[in-house]
């Protein structure tokens, strides 16, 4: 998972971008899960991104 640090204010901020969500959904397939959750996806992209990197990893058409 992608992440920031700033030493001055000792501020850490970790987000997904379309790589790290892809890796989480194959380890879905792989463990045999029944599903992927996710919290928001309030900051994606206009295109749809992350959710477009799930659908494909999950097998979406």
């Amino acid at each position: 998972m992608p992440w920031l640090y700033n030493k001055q204010t000792k501020i850490m901020i970790s987000y997904e971008d379309v790589q790290s969500i892809a890796v989480k959904a194959q380890y879905v397939i792989q463990k045999h899960l029944g599903g992927m959750m996710f919290w928001d996806l309030g900051q994606d992209d206009s295109r749809s991104a992350l959710l477009d990197a799930i659908h494909g990893q999950l097998g979406g058409n």
